[in-house]
């Protein structure tokens, strides 16, 4: 039973830390920074082929000089903080240093040292095949959280749909993006209201009980919630594109933000043209 109520204390700490990781993103787009100011199209054209160049890339000091350049665009946006880069070099690179693991012993090449436990091989080819995988992974996600920290989702949507993605893809990701928050919401409050209303120890059959009440019960709601959802954002002007006040206007600035992502990225691929 303990165990238990860890659990679900956990899982409500996760959604109330997700919905304040929403909240922050919220702020940090409303910052003054230099992505902010910039036009929504060219950070996202910009940030799009410096994840391509990244791909693409087999130098080890290009990638790790690309996530360099990516800390100074965080550090000029003001969105630099310990949830930054928990997010770049714990959540993705971790699960990707998991994959990569592997390469490290089965990647034939020449010797580079010995797991003392195991008393496997490890080799420079393995080595530098891991490498390339997790730095690859921590600067794309690197990029990919400055477009999402410093754009507001609806300007994000609008710049998506500017750029040729399908209409379709843009209402699944604005519905999916409103749909999520209000489940978040759901289930938190569900939670607390049980918690609130239990006194002293309870068994682990009414917790298993409640569990799959809670579950039947989220599934009733998400089914409802879909069509008033909808509803709600078609009341508010929706019809299947993201409305703004404001239009789109390129400036110099960005013309020259352009520029220089485009530069970065013919730098980064450039060696490998010439191969």
């Amino acid at each position: 039973m303990n165990q238990t109520r860890i659990y679900l204390e956990q899982t409500l700490s996760r959604f109330t830390g997700f919905l304040q990781e929403n909240v922050f993103a919220e702020e940090a787009a409303g910052r003054s920074g230099w992505l902010q100011e910039m036009d929504p199209r060219a950070k996202l054209a910009g940030f799009l082929l410096i994840i391509s160049a990244c791909s693409f890339s087999h130098s080890i000091i290009t990638i790790v000089s690309l996530l360099i350049f990516s800390f100074i665009l965080a550090a000029g946006s003001n969105v630099a903080s310990l949830s930054f880069l928990k997010r770049v070099w714990i959540f993705m690179p971790l699960y990707t240093s998991l994959i990569a693991i592997p390469a490290l012993f089965l990647t034939p090449g020449e010797p580079a040292g010995v797991l003392p436990v195991l008393n496997w091989t490890i080799t420079e080819q393995g080595l530098s095949s891991a490498s390339f995988l997790v730095m690859r992974v921590a600067t794309s996600v690197s990029f990919m959280m400055l477009i999402v920290l410093t754009t507001r989702w609806p300007v994000l949507l609008k710049a998506f749909r500017s750029l040729g993605m399908p209409h379709l893809l843009v209402f699944l990701l604005a519905m999916t993006y409103r749909y999520i928050y209000v489940l978040l919401q759901t289930s938190n409050s569900l939670y607390l209201a049980r918690k609130s209303r239990r006194v002293g120890p309870e068994a682990w059959r009414n917790s298993r009980e409640w569990l799959g009440a809670i579950s039947g019960s989220l599934l009733g709601k998400s089914y409802s919630l879909s069509s008033e959802i909808y509803l709600a954002m078609v009341s508010r002007g929706f019809r299947g594109e993201p409305q703004l006040l404001s239009e789109f206007r390129m400036k110099r600035r960005d013309w020259l933000w352009m520029l220089l992502f485009v530069f970065t990225s013919l730098a980064a691929i450039f060696p490998r043209i010439h191969k």
